[in-house]
This record gives structure tokens, sequence and C-alpha cells, in this order.
């Protein structure tokens, strides 16, 4: 994996920056693109974790009406988050580079402000981000349905 991924982010961090959604997702996967990074000279500027409470995301996977988003197979899904992935976010908040954001937030809402982080963070960097687009247009978090850890990396520091 980190034979494919290495050339094309080194490429896009040259160009202003890059986002990972989804990977790293292990703490032995982070561990190694630390080390990749810190001999490439690519730094990772901040990670960002978008929660939702499990019942909600179950809730929005189920409204999705895909047949494979069954209760238990969300739950199964959520579970596999928990045991792998989880431990990144003490990892990374240990860093002082983890952005919490709360995508708890009801359509109607339409609650913005850490979606605009994002997207204000990573300035001219777009990619998809947990399904969505992003490049300089804030998104709503009343849409995400899971909760990830997404990387990005840019020049400059990061806006708060």
């Amino acid at each position: 994996m980190f034979d494919l991924l290495v050339p094309v982010v080194a490429a896009a961090a040259a160009r202003g920056g890059y986002i990972l959604d989804g990977f790293p997702r292990t703490l032995p996967q982070v561990i190694t693109a630390a080390d990749i990074g810190a001999r490439l000279d690519l730094t990772l500027g901040a990670t960002i974790y978008l929660h939702v409470p499990e019942e909600v995301l179950v809730q929005r996977l189920i409204a999705r009406g895909r047949p494979d988003d069954t209760p238990d197979v969300i739950r199964h899904r959520l579970q596999v988050f928990t045991d792998t992935t989880s431990p990144l976010i003490e990892y990374y908040r240990d860093r002082g580079i983890l952005v919490e954001v709360s995508a708890d937030q009801p359509p109607e809402s339409d609650h913005r402000p850490p979606a605009c982080f994002l997207t204000a963070y990573a300035g001219g960097v777009s990619g998809r981000v947990n399904g969505s687009w992003i490049s300089n247009t804030c998104w709503s978090t009343s849409a995400i349905s899971s909760t990830s850890l997404t990387h990005i990396s840019r020049p400059g520091p990061v806006a708060s």
C-alpha cells in the first residue's frame, strides 16, 4: 500500500498539500507513515476526527437505503473502527494535531463551522472526505454518515 501511496502523496505535497481519508487506519500503519514522512520531509498538519454517536450513524446509514446497511452490519463496522482505528485518536491528540468535529447535527440545523474549519484549513487542497468532495466550500456536518479520521497536510500554520 505504501509503495503506491508515497509517490502520490509526495507529488501532492509538492503542489501544496494532500488529504487522506480513512488511511492510515491502524497504529502500525500510522507509525510506518510517520517514519516515511520524516524521511521524506512530509509533515501532517492536522487530523480531523468526525465523531457521530453510534445510534445517529445507524439511523443515517439505514436511511441511505443500501441493502448492505443493516443494523447488525453497521454495528460490526463501528466495532471494527473502535478496535482498529480509535487508538489513533489518542495518538494524534498527544501530538497536538487532532481536530475533533462533532458531526451530530440534524439536517435542519445546517451546522457548518467545523466543516468550514476543514475547508479553510485545506485552502486550495481538494479531495474526497467521507464521501463528500471538498475544495473551497463548506459542507454540512449533518450529511456525515460515518465516524472517521481524515488526515490533511498543506504548507502553513493550522487555522483555528
